[in-house]
């Protein structure tokens, strides 16, 4: 499938940042769960003292509200409009007006780098060369803390909408990735520490209908732990260590 121009990919992110400028301050449940996950690994990795980060592809960088004030964030993002919501919201941070594939951060290093939704919205062709980067960006045992969409899941939650599957989303590029998919892309840069799925989706056909039932949930011991067990839920939380 042909990628859309770099030019038109900016502007459809400058005109959804000025609509969602403040929106970091208003998270929805999905949100929730995804700054819970990112919050807690990166808590876990250095529980104490300053923790440079890079949020690489921070959008906004509504995270930074989220994370204690020794987490000092050094932003990536490829509208400008969202950087500068960023510099207006959190002077205190440092945040850069790039693609992730640009080599504006050239020999810098951190203690870990957030990807919060990215990886889905680049060409398939590039997505490991994104994951090299992070681990390119990355101390010595750094952390990667990496979320996107469960293809799986989404696809029933899409199929139980009426939405359609051959453009899975609303984004000038929707590429996600199956668990699988990503544990072989990240197994060669980094020693997987978790793998798993956060948040319930919409979703009441296939097998998601099944794990998902209400009665199921109330009369069967253990039921509403299947969807961990079996990764079911709708976003996929990476968390792994730099390789050396």
């Amino acid at each position: 499938m042909k990628q859309p121009d770099e030019n038109l990919i900016v502007d459809f992110y400058n005109r959804k940042w000025t609509i969602e400028d403040r929106r970091h301050v208003e998270l929805c449940e999905d949100e929730i769960a995804r700054m819970v996950a990112i919050r807690s690994a990166l808590e876990a990795h250095k529980p104490t003292g300053l923790v440079d980060v890079l949020d690489y592809g921070c959008g906004t960088a509504w995270l930074a509200a989220y994370l204690p004030r020794r987490f000092r964030i050094t932003g990536v993002d490829i509208s400008d409009q969202a950087i500068s919501a960023a510099t207006r919201m959190f002077p205190e941070h440092r945040f850069v007006c790039a693609s992730v594939f640009d080599d504006v951060l050239s020999g810098e290093q951190f203690d870990a780098v957030v990807s919060q939704e990215v990886i889905e919205h680049l060409p398939t062709e590039r997505q490991e060369e994104y994951i090299a980067r992070c681990r390119s960006y990355l101390r010595a045992n750094g952390c990667l803390v990496l979320t996107t969409p469960n293809k799986w899941a989404l696809i029933n939650m899409r199929r139980y909408l009426g939405l359609s599957l051959e453009h899975l989303g609303e984004q000038p590029v929707e590429n996600p990735l199956t668990i699988r998919q990503l544990r072989r892309m990240a197994e060669k840069y980094f020693r997987i520490t978790r793998l798993y799925t956060v948040y319930d989706p919409i979703a009441h056909s296939g097998l998601h209908r099944v794990l998902y039932s209400v009665k199921l949930r109330r009369f069967v011991p253990g039921w509403c732990y299947l969807p961990h067990l079996l990764n079911a839920k709708l976003r996929i939380v990476l968390i792994a260590n730099k390789r050396s």
